[in-house]
């Protein structure tokens, strides 16, 4: 019943825009060491928050778009996206990108050597943009699959892996 409601919620939020919602899939990767997280934003406001911070126009959907436009992924990101394991920040490296329709899909790994007992994840994606930003996080390690809604007021989640 839950993935079926939030099927609807994504399928809604994804059709009907303006509604201002991103989703981020965080795994942990045992077999790599290394947390892989994609986000998922509506390309149009993406491209408005980076236009707006950093005085750079993306043009995502077209043949001109900007060479070094990872460059711009990465430092919104690294300012927008935390992801703390045991306490220490673990630092973003970007994959890659890919386009759908009227969202982008970008691809990050951040590094850990050891598995963690207790993972952070603050996310304040396009919340400098709207107010009404919603930010659906879904988190995956080890059997462990949890779904969290973050918004303005309260935009962090902690998350206890350890079984003691």
């Amino acid at each position: 019943m839950f993935y079926f409601r939030l099927d609807i919620l994504l399928f809604l939020a994804f059709i009907f825009h303006p509604v201002h919602v991103s989703v981020t899939n965080i795994e942990y990767m045992e077999s790599e060491r290394r947390f892989e997280v994609s986000f998922r934003l509506f390309y149009d406001d993406f491209e408005t928050i980076i236009s707006d911070k950093y005085n750079v126009q993306l043009n995502l959907g077209s043949e001109n778009r900007l060479e070094n436009e990872n460059i711009y992924f990465l430092m919104y990101i690294k300012e927008r996206f935390q992801l703390f394991a045991d306490g220490e920040v673990l630092e973003p490296s970007f994959k890659s990108r890919r386009m759908n329709d009227d969202s982008i899909w970008l691809y990050f790994y951040f590094e850990r050597i050891t598995p963690a007992k207790k993972i952070e994840v603050r996310n304040r994606l396009m919340m400098d943009l709207f107010m009404d930003q919603k930010n659906l996080v879904i988190f995956k390690s080890k059997g462990l699959e949890k779904a969290y809604i973050l918004k303005s007021k309260n935009d962090k989640i902690d998350i206890n892996l350890s079984n003691d």
